[in-house]
């Protein structure tokens, strides 16, 4: 069973990873076509491209706090 499950996150793990590359290669792809196209600095777009990536990292890394969220609201009730 546990040889199963292994194999399982595994694979969920290189498919989580394939999907990050493609993120990745879709939004530099978009921004050579915004250099190339609408004039922007490449400052600019790698700016624009680490806001973005920065800001999903926060938002996933805080949703692993959300169940914690409601234990502590839970147990502030209790208290009051």
């Amino acid at each position: 069973m546990a040889i199963k499950k292994g194999n399982i996150s595994g694979i969920l793990y290189g498919f989580a990873q394939f999907i990050m590359f493609v993120v990745f290669a879709v939004i530099f792809y978009l921004g050579s076509i915004f250099i190339r196209d609408n004039g922007l600095d490449v400052s600019n777009v790698f700016t624009a491209i680490y806001a973005i990536m920065f800001a999903g990292m926060t938002a996933g890394n805080n949703a692993n706090f959300m169940p914690d969220a409601a234990a502590g609201k839970n147990s502030a009730a209790n208290i009051f």
